[in-house]
C-alpha cells in the first residue's frame, strides 16, 4: 500500500514491493497534513491488480509550538517591534485552526520593578482569553 501526495509515493503500513502484507485492513497514521490518494496492489500468485482510493484530505493537527519572529532584523530590548507569531503542528505544518486576532501573554524571567508583562493586544482587551 502506498500514500501518494503528488508525483511521489510513500510505502505505508510496513509494506513495500519487496514486503507484501497478508492484511485485509491497514491504518495509515501519523500523516502530515496534505491531500493524498492511496494505491493498493493485490497480489495472488502471478496475478496482480491495483486500485486507487478517492482523495483524502488530512488537515493540520492541533498546534504544539509557536514561532515568534521579530519584524526588525536587530530587535532591541525595550523598543517597539512588530512580531509575527505562527502556530505549527507536530509535523511542522502551519496550524490553520487559529484564524483572526489572537491574544497572547508573554512570560519568562521575573519583570523588573515597575515593568509590566507584555500582553497583546493589551490587558483586558481580549474577550476570548489569552494563550
Amino acid at each position: 500500500m502506498q500514500r501518494v501526495p503528488g508525483a511521489s509515493s510513500t510505502d505505508v503500513c510496513d509494506s513495500s514491493p519487496a514486503q507484501l502484507l497478508t492484511l485485509t485492513a491497514c491504518a495509515d497514521t501519523l500523516v502530515p497534513s496534505g491531500t493524498y490518494t492511496h494505491v493498493i496492489t493485490a497480489v495472488f500468485g502471478s496475478w496482480t491488480t491495483s486500485g486507487t482510493s478517492g482523495t483524502v484530505v488530512v488537515p493540520p493537527s492541533a498546534f504544539t509550538a509557536f514561532v515568534v519572529a521579530a519584524g526588525k532584523p536587530d530587535p532591541v530590548a525595550g523598543t517597539a517591534d512588530s512580531l509575527t507569531i505562527t502556530a505549527f503542528d507536530r509535523y511542522g505544518n502551519v496550524d490553520t485552526h487559529l484564524t483572526g486576532d489572537q491574544c497572547f501573554t508573554f512570560g519568562g524571567a521575573a519583570a523588573a520593578s515597575g515593568v509590566q508583562t507584555p500582553t497583546y493586544p493589551g490587558p483586558g482587551s481580549c474577550s476570548s482569553g489569552c494563550r
